[in-house]
Protein backbone atom coordinates (compact mmCIF):
# COMPACT_ATOMS: atom_id res chain seq x y z
CA UNK A 1 0.00 0.00 0.00
CA UNK A 2 1.50 3.19 -0.93
CA UNK A 3 1.83 5.66 1.94
CA UNK A 4 1.87 9.84 1.74
CA UNK A 5 5.67 9.67 1.21
CA UNK A 6 5.74 7.77 -1.65
CA UNK A 7 6.93 4.84 0.17
CA UNK A 8 5.60 1.25 0.62
CA UNK A 9 4.69 -0.66 3.64
CA UNK A 10 4.08 -4.31 3.27
CA UNK A 11 4.22 -5.04 6.95
CA UNK A 12 7.32 -7.40 6.83
CA UNK A 13 10.14 -6.24 8.76
CA UNK A 14 12.94 -4.93 6.65
CA UNK A 15 16.76 -6.73 6.56
CA UNK A 16 17.89 -3.22 6.22
CA UNK A 17 19.99 -2.96 9.26
CA UNK A 18 20.02 0.84 8.66
CA UNK A 19 16.11 1.52 8.37
CA UNK A 20 14.86 3.63 11.43
CA UNK A 21 18.03 4.53 12.91
CA UNK A 22 18.28 8.59 12.87
CA UNK A 23 20.65 10.14 10.15
CA UNK A 24 23.96 10.58 11.57
CA UNK A 25 25.15 13.93 13.16
CA UNK A 26 27.87 16.18 13.39
CA UNK A 27 28.96 14.83 16.68
CA UNK A 28 28.81 11.08 15.76
CA UNK A 29 31.42 12.52 12.89
CA UNK A 30 33.61 14.10 15.72
CA UNK A 31 33.42 11.02 17.45
CA UNK A 32 34.72 8.98 14.56
CA UNK A 33 37.49 11.57 14.35
CA UNK A 34 39.67 10.51 17.33
CA UNK A 35 40.35 6.92 17.13
CA UNK A 36 40.87 7.55 13.01
CA UNK A 37 43.48 10.09 14.09
CA UNK A 38 45.32 7.42 16.25
CA UNK A 39 45.09 4.51 13.67
CA UNK A 40 46.28 7.26 11.39
CA UNK A 41 49.44 8.55 13.57
CA UNK A 42 50.37 4.60 14.39
CA UNK A 43 50.26 4.10 11.03
CA UNK A 44 52.64 7.16 9.98
CA UNK A 45 54.86 6.38 12.99
CA UNK A 46 55.46 2.87 11.09
CA UNK A 47 55.35 4.00 7.76
CA UNK A 48 57.87 6.97 8.11
CA UNK A 49 60.73 8.06 10.59
CA UNK A 50 58.39 9.49 13.42
CA UNK A 51 58.67 8.45 16.63
CA UNK A 52 55.65 6.92 18.11
CA UNK A 53 55.65 9.52 20.83
CA UNK A 54 55.07 11.98 18.86
CA UNK A 55 52.85 10.70 16.36
CA UNK A 56 50.36 10.20 19.18
CA UNK A 57 50.64 13.20 20.78
CA UNK A 58 49.87 14.63 16.86
CA UNK A 59 46.46 12.42 17.20
CA UNK A 60 45.95 13.46 20.58
CA UNK A 61 45.87 17.24 19.76
CA UNK A 62 43.48 16.52 17.19
CA UNK A 63 41.24 14.56 19.40
CA UNK A 64 41.40 17.02 22.12
CA UNK A 65 40.31 19.69 19.20
CA UNK A 66 37.62 17.63 18.26
CA UNK A 67 35.94 17.13 21.59
CA UNK A 68 36.49 20.97 22.28
CA UNK A 69 35.03 21.99 18.97
CA UNK A 70 32.26 19.97 20.08
CA UNK A 71 31.53 20.90 23.41
CA UNK A 72 32.71 24.21 23.46
CA UNK A 73 32.86 26.09 20.26
CA UNK A 74 29.47 23.96 18.73
CA UNK A 75 28.19 22.53 21.93
CA UNK A 76 24.32 20.58 20.89
CA UNK A 77 21.55 22.58 21.42
CA UNK A 78 18.65 21.58 22.11
CA UNK A 79 15.54 20.94 19.74
CA UNK A 80 12.66 22.95 19.94
CA UNK A 81 9.44 20.85 20.78
CA UNK A 82 7.02 19.84 17.82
Amino acid sequence: MPESDGTTHTGIASDDPAEGRPPLTRYDALLAVIPVAFAAALLVAQLFPVSPHRALLGASIVGVLAIGDGLFRNPPRPTPAA
